[in-house]
Formats: C-alpha cells, sequence, structure tokens
C-alpha cells in the first residue's frame, strides 16, 4: 500500500488535508471579491480602462473641476460631487511644502491643558501620508434610498 501523507499509520495528519483543502477552496474565490469595490455603477480603482458605466474621469475634468454639474440626467443617481487640492505652488511653479495643515509631535495629555499641551506644525510633509487630490462624488441609491459617499 502507497501512503501518500505522512508516514504509515498517521490518520491524523490524513484527516487534516481535507479540512485545508476546503479553506483554500473557499479563501481564494473570496480574495478576488474583497480586492474592488464594485457597489453598484461606480468604479473606484485608478486604471484606464472604464469597467462600469461611470468612474472618476466621469465626473472631473483634468482640472478638477466637477464635469457635468450634478445632479444631472447622464449620471442618474449621482446627487453632488467635489474635488479638493491640498498643495500651493511657489512662484517659479514648484511646489510650495510649508503645509501649514500637518501637525506633528505635540504634548502628553498628562499635562494641564493649559499652558501644557502644546501642538507643531510639521512642514515636511511624508509623501506617503501626503492627499494632494480628494475627490467625493455622492450617490443614492434609487433601490432603498441609501446615501453612499464614495
Amino acid at each position: 500500500m502507497t501512503w501518500i501523507l505522512g508516514p504509515a499509520r498517521s490518520r491524523r495528519r490524513r484527516y487534516l488535508l481535507l479540512p485545508i483543502v476546503l479553506v483554500a477552496a473557499i479563501a481564494l474565490p473570496l480574495a478576488g471579491i474583497a480586492q474592488a469595490v464594485h457597489d453598484l455603477a461606480f468604479e473606484l480603482d485608478g486604471n484606464q480602462t472604464a469597467e462600469t458605466r461611470f468612474d472618476w474621469t466621469s465626473f472631473f475634468n483634468a482640472a478638477g473641476q466637477p464635469s457635468p454639474a450634478l445632479p444631472d440626467a447622464s449620471r442618474p443617481g449621482f446627487t453632488n460631487s467635489g474635488f479638493s487640492k491640498d498643495f500651493t505652488r511657489n512662484a517659479d511653479g514648484s511646489y510650495n511644502t510649508a503645509d501649514h495643515t500637518t501637525f506633528a509631535t505635540g504634548s502628553k495629555d498628562t499635562l494641564n491643558i493649559t499652558p501644557g499641551w502644546q501642538c507643531n506644525f510639521d512642514n515636511n510633509v511624508n509623501d506617503k501620508i501626503d492627499i494632494l487630490n480628494a475627490y467625493a462624488v455622492a450617490y443614492t441609491n434609487p433601490a432603498n434610498g441609501d446615501q453612499i459617499l464614495y
């Protein structure tokens, strides 16, 4: 007799094979679903291929202006959109990194509020945490009236 898993007479190891295979068979298809938000008719990912009817280019032009202004009959269910840029430019056209909207290392909360607590500006914003452009689109689901903010 040929043993497939483990030494002879290791029934426990063989019986673990079935649950492991079942968990893998269930988990692998679910991993693909968890990687993308595909609610309704809006695409959140950043690729250039339009896989749904609407994505960010359906609501904003290259300058960040709403296009078209919502609500619009050509985009049913979408009620509002907004764009905010969080950067300024110097006179020579380069980006100004003196960002006064970011705060860093304050003080411990065990101190009295006055004069103990302090907060300082962080003019050296980390590229990983700096959001230059923020987009938002509001959608009202006609089936149940739920409002979704993308």
